[in-house]
């Protein structure tokens, strides 16, 4: 436990507020000494941080714009259906980002070829948009050789700067699997060219326990995400009953703001850009081995981008 209770103890930093960036900001900055970013989950796994936390609601109505950073076709969906119904039905501009093509790494039940599965997923896609208000845009990263190119940073860069996004929500930066933190690290390269980027980053839930410092009930439009979830047929059929697991996690969430009735919560970590950044320093290109460990491709497809994001 020796271990755990020093790693707990840096953790603890994280609950101190940050007067001057607002009240839901964490002192990030001595957060882990270690560098191992799956090291780091497994401690926010053991959940010895939550009495120590008191996460507010996440004040959506303040923005009108937010691009939603999905590594795959129904990761946005999982993490914040809940947020993008009700900030559709507040007026605001919502943009998805899909940054992989969504192909097959194994063998599928669900297409007879490699395009027609991302034929499925992108139609399931661009149907869960429509239902939302939300625009659909894509990067392009192949989802089997996970290689980031040049053009595919430049086209993230230029929407980013193009639809001017007040609110910026992606993985948190220690969700797994791979895929996930490597698109963030491209986020990372984009926002590191976009120094006047004022965008929140606000980082959410898929497969992670996470640090939230922000949490929005959906009680009241849990089941409309459920049905949004549930549009994803290629997955929930023939993957993960994600549809179970996403209600699952929102009622996990409720763990954090006790109560006697049937709540359900999406939380999310909030960071300015620049420390969104300064954690991806300190864990993913201080152990990319570790970071990435288990997918070689992922790994080979951050390397030479983790050296642009470690730049001064």
């Amino acid at each position: 436990m020796s271990v755990y209770k020093a790693i707990y103890d840096k953790l603890i930093k994280l609950s101190k507020i940050r007067a001057q960036h607002g009240p839901y900001r964490y002192l990030v900055r001595n957060w882990s000494g270690s560098g191992d970013a799956n090291l780091a989950a497994d401690i926010l796994g053991t959940d010895f941080y939550r009495s120590e936390l008191s996460p507010l609601p996440a004040p959506i109505q303040n923005f009108k714009r937010f691009v939603v950073i999905a590594p795959h076709q129904d990761d946005e969906t999982i993490g914040t259906g809940g947020l993008m119904i009700k900030a559709h039905a507040a007026g605001a501009k919502i943009d998805i980002i899909n940054m992989t093509d969504g192909a097959p790494r194994a063998s599928l039940k669900y297409a007879a070829t490699a395009e027609e599965a991302m034929a499925i997923r992108d139609a399931e896609s661009h149907e869960v948009a429509r239902q939302v208000g939300a625009v659909v845009h894509h990067i392009g990263i192949s989802n089997t050789a996970l290689k980031v190119e040049e053009s595919h940073i430049a086209k993230l860069k230029d929407l980013i700067a193009e639809l001017k996004p007040e609110v910026i929500l992606t993985p948190w930066i220690l969700d797994q699997p791979a895929v996930h933190r490597l698109c963030n690290v491209a986020l990372g390269v984009a926002l590191k060219r976009l120094p006047k980027i004022s965008a929140e980053i606000w980082g959410y839930q898929v497969h992670n326990n996470l640090l939230p410092n922000l949490y929005l009930d959906i009680t009241d439009v849990m089941e409309k995400k459920i049905e949004l979830i549930k549009i994803f047929k290629s997955q929930n059929h023939f993957s993960q009953r994600y549809d179970h697991i996403a209600r699952g996690m929102a009622i996990w969430n409720g763990r954090l703001l006790p109560s006697t009735e049937e709540k359900y919560y999406e939380v999310y970590t909030t960071l300015p850009a620049p420390e969104f950044i300064g954690l991806m320093q300190k864990f993913y290109t201080k152990a990319p081995f570790q970071t990435f460990t288990g997918y070689k491709n992922a790994l080979q497809g951050a390397l030479p981008w983790l050296k642009v994001l470690n730049e001064a």
